[in-house]
C-alpha cells in the first residue's frame, strides 16, 4: 500500500478577496445585468468612469479612497448631466458591506430607464 504524506499549505494558491470594483464587474460583464453591455474604466470627457453602458447612457462611479479616489464633485456631476448620462455613485465601503443594496439600486435604475424609454 502506498504511503501518503499530509498536505502542506502552499502560499499564493488561494486568490485574494475580490476588491469592490472587481466584485461588481463580475455581475456587470458579459451582459449579466439585465442583458445590457457595460464597459469598465471608460473615459468620458475629463472623467474616468468605473462602469458605463452606452445603450443606457448610464455610469456607475465608485469612490476608492485607498487609490486616491475622490468624492464626486459638483462639476463632475454637472458634466455628466450635461452629457445626458444618468449615474449612480457608490463608495467602496458600500459595495463591500451592503452589496445587495448596490445591485438592487443598479437594477432599479435600469427598470426605471426601461419604463421611461422603451
Amino acid at each position: 500500500m502506498r504511503e501518503t504524506k499530509p498536505l502542506e499549505p502552499v502560499s499564493g494558491i488561494f486568490p485574494q478577496p475580490l476588491i469592490a470594483t472587481d466584485r461588481l464587474w463580475m455581475d456587470l460583464k458579459d451582459r449579466k445585468m439585465k442583458g445590457y453591455r457595460f464597459e469598465r474604466d471608460k473615459k468620458l470627457g475629463n472623467m474616468n468612469i468605473d462602469f458605463y453602458s452606452s445603450v443606457l447612457h448610464f455610469a456607475i462611479l465608485i469612490d476608492n479612497m485607498d487609490k486616491g479616489g475622490a468624492v464626486l464633485d459638483k462639476e463632475s456631476q454637472y458634466d455628466l448631466e450635461q452629457m445626458g448620462i444618468g449615474f449612480l455613485h457608490f463608495t467602496r465601503q458600500q459595495i463591500e458591506k451592503n452589496y445587495n443594496y448596490v445591485i438592487r439600486s443598479i437594477q432599479f435604475w435600469i427598470v426605471n430607464w426601461e419604463r421611461d424609454f422603451l
